[in-house]
């Protein structure tokens, strides 16, 4: 008679400032399903990871799918058609100089 101990647990490491494929990379190796999300950070450089579901540290069994949410950079850039003067998002129209986004002078 054997008595079955479950699946084999593997822990969620930490990937956080990781870049997306070495991320992606070391979780497919372990045996998890990989789904990206991607979002704005205005510290986080573009295409590292901000972070992940489950969070690092949980136990969790092979085939499980993660998400990774990786960083799109920061959601403003410099206005360049205010040659600097203020900052836009990408959504509106800058009130400063009729350019894209809204400026934050």
């Amino acid at each position: 008679l054997k008595i079955s101990k479950g699946p084999q647990l593997i822990m969620m490491p930490d990937l956080g400032g990781r870049p997306e494929g070495e991320a992606v990379e070391e979780l497919k190796s372990l045996g998890f399903q990989v789904e990206v999300q991607r979002a704005h950070h205005d510290t986080i450089p573009q295409g590292k990871v901000i972070s992940t579901t489950p969070a690092p540290g949980t136990s969790l069994g092979k085939g499980q799918k993660i998400t990774l949410t990786v960083s799109m950079g920061p959601a403003y850039a410099v206005c360049p058609r205010c040659s600097g003067r203020g900052t836009i998002t990408i959504k509106q129209t800058c009130p400063e100089c009729d350019g894209t986004g809204t400026c934050f002078t």
